[in-house]
């Protein structure tokens, strides 16, 4: 949950507007507050009737054509958490020395719950190894300038990165079937290499965004009494409305399924269970009416996957199109800056394991990091698989 969270940070960010006290002034054009939350049986217990909720903030926003909504993060998987979306935040990131991103004096601090905690070691995990991978290459050759340096160890996590999503954490997630049917799969040799196609829009689907890659929300939702805190399941919901996400029929239509025809028992998807179906049947009046957050969580899981049929088509759809509409992903040839079969083989071998390992003091760590099973294996001196920087200098 935590790696698909700090996955998310990389990909996609919608802003909010910002206005206060929304369930005072509901009428706000930029407000749109959840309501009637008597009805909850949380809530109902403190007489709390209003979640406060602010829309995305629009793009370009015209009052002759529907509102848009749109992405201030670089959409491509270019570890722009770490490096920043901009010129600008990119800058305020670097120490302009030797390559090296700053690094604060003391330990961050880290606000919040343990998703909030988990995201935050991830964040640490990939500075520290960029900045150990800049280190070797100033060791090196140290007459390579700070841009050099940096612009090489950057390339360096950026593989890694790729690697791990679509080697580990994806199949985790997707399950075997849905790598296969959607050929997510790296090439399976180092002799091969995966093709750039500039015809394929790499952008986030709304979809996506706003609801499958929010799966994971639904495990998160733990109200405390006194401190309300964040009801995600009820955001979830009103973040597709805000966007005007279609119902989950007609994602169901998309993704090659048939759309669920009235809450009558043989209408009933084999995806959902019999206790799931009689709940979304006293939720809404119509399946055209349901949710695609609320849909796509109520399916029951693919074999070997986290999720069910529509969120995983949702999802393989994005990372396919993430992948090949992305001219410099790390396995594509023919391009500026393509590495070599040699280069690969040494980027492919690289596991979340390493980056643990290269850059903690944890003396044991999971074969697998992303799978609750596995063999714990010892970090140890000169374990795992080791980049050999030189390999990589211009």
């Amino acid at each position: 949950m935590q790696f698909g969270q700090f996955l998310d940070h990389d990909i996609s960010l919608t802003p909010e507007e910002e206005v206060d006290e929304c369930c005072e002034n509901p009428e706000n054009e930029e407000c749109f507050p959840v309501l009637a939350l008597l009805k909850d049986s949380f809530n109902s217990q403190f007489s709390q009737m209003c979640a406060e909720f602010t829309r995305s903030v629009a793009f370009c926003e015209d009052e002759h054509l529907p509102r848009e909504q749109f992405n201030a993060n670089t959409a491509l998987i270019d570890a722009s958490q770490i490096y920043g979306s901009t010129d600008a935040q990119a800058l305020l990131l670097r120490s302009n020395v030797n390559g090296l991103l700053a690094v604060g004096n003391n330990s961050p601090s880290i606000p919040g719950n343990l998703p909030a905690l988990g995201v935050g070691i991830f964040h640490n995990l990939f500075l520290n190894e960029h900045n150990r991978l800049a280190r070797q290459i100033y060791a090196a050759n140290s007459a390579l300038s700070d841009e050099v340096i940096y612009q090489v160890a950057r390339r360096l996590v950026s593989a890694q990165w790729q690697n791990i999503i679509y080697t580990e954490y994806l199949p985790a997630v997707l399950g075997p079937k849905t790598m296969l049917n959607f050929n997510l799969a790296l090439p399976a040799s180092l002799d091969d290499f995966s093709v750039y196609n500039p015809a394929v829009d790499s952008s986030i689907l709304n979809a996506f965004a706003i609801a499958a890659s929010r799966f994971d929300n639904s495990l998160t939702n733990t109200p405390n009494a006194g401190n309300f805190g964040m009801d995600l399941m009820a955001r979830n919901i009103q973040r597709g409305r805000d966007h005007g996400l279609p119902g989950y029929n007609s994602y169901r239509s998309f993704c090659g399924l048939s759309p669920i025809l009235s809450f009558a028992p043989d209408s009933r998807p084999s995806d959902i269970s019999m206790s799931n179906f009689a709940l979304l049947a006293t939720v809404y009046s119509s399946p055209c009416q349901i949710d695609l957050w609320v849909g796509g969580v109520a399916e029951t899981p693919v074999s070997g996957a986290l999720t069910g049929p529509t969120f995983n088509c949702i999802m393989a759809t994005q990372f396919s199109r993430l992948r090949d509409g992305d001219r410099f992903f790390f396995t594509h040839n023919g391009q500026v800056g393509s590495f070599t079969s040699a280069q690969l083989a040494q980027l492919r071998a690289r596991t979340m394991r390493d980056i643990i390992c290269s850059n903690s003091n944890t003396p044991m760590v999971r074969e697998n990091t992303l799978l609750n099973g596995g063999k714990l294996l010892p970090c140890g001196m000169g374990a795992g698989n080791p980049l050999n920087v030189s390999l990589f200098l211009p």
